[in-house]
């Protein structure tokens, strides 16, 4: 009966370039050359949206149920266009928007509140994006101004 032996090896290769040996005959692998890579192709042209500006018509003390308009500016300052739906939301109020923003484009939405109860103080400040659904290069300029609605007797 005759037995076979199969002998199995790995051989593993390490490359650290070529061998350079110093005036004091110290031998240091040479490190491989560094390949520089254009800034256009690292960076991902994301979009980035931001509420440029805002404003609030009317101003200041309203009549209870008076409805108030909010127009707010968003501008795509990334490099990349976002074709999908945009919102713009604030608390208790629902949310409008559009549906795409080209690198560079600026969009206007109109946003309305009806504050209902008699003097009181509203505080309502807007967000593109409230959901953080978009991926952008930057998520921390997506919010306007501060607004203070006053409502009389």
């Amino acid at each position: 009966m005759k037995q076979t032996i199969i002998i199995m090896t790995t051989i593993i290769l390490f490359s650290c370039g070529q061998k350079k040996e110093d005036r004091n005959g110290k031998i240091t692998p040479e490190v491989p050359p560094v390949v520089e890579v254009p800034q256009e192709i690292v960076s991902a042209k994301l979009p980035d949206l931001m509420i440029i500006s805002s404003s609030v018509s009317p101003k200041g003390m309203v009549a209870p149920k008076t409805k108030c308009k909010f127009a707010v500016k968003v501008k795509n300052i990334g490099r990349g266009d976002y074709n999908h739906a945009i919102s713009v939301g604030g608390p208790g109020i629902v949310g409008r928007g559009f549906n795409s923003l080209k690198a560079g484009e600026t969009k206007e939405v109109v946003v309305e509140y009806t504050p209902v109860s008699k003097n009181a103080t509203y505080t309502l400040k807007f967000k593109v994006d409230p959901d953080n659904v978009i991926k952008e290069t930057n998520e921390s300029n997506n919010e306007s101004q501060t607004y203070t609605i006053k409502t009389t007797f």
